[in-house]
């Protein structure tokens, strides 16, 4: 996906949603690339689907294995 705050992948498996290169905070298309690479962001969408819940702490080794499926 490509958008006006640059590129950033989405990878989903289940329910799980992995995003790479986003950053939510960040309104400014040229802005966001100032601040360098985000971390990814995995989310449970069945439980959360408002996505407010970063898992990707808590939850390393399944935030790794979407990322490698990107």
């Amino acid at each position: 996906v490509t958008s006006a705050l640059g590129p950033w992948k989405i990878t989903c498996r289940g329910a799980y949603k992995l995003v790479q290169g986003f950053d939510p905070s960040i309104l400014g298309g040229v802005e966001a690339q100032k601040h360098g690479p985000v971390p990814p962001l995995l989310f449970d969408v069945e439980r959360d689907p408002r996505e407010l819940a970063d898992l990707a702490a808590k939850r390393p080794e399944l935030a790794a294995e979407l990322a490698r499926l990107a």
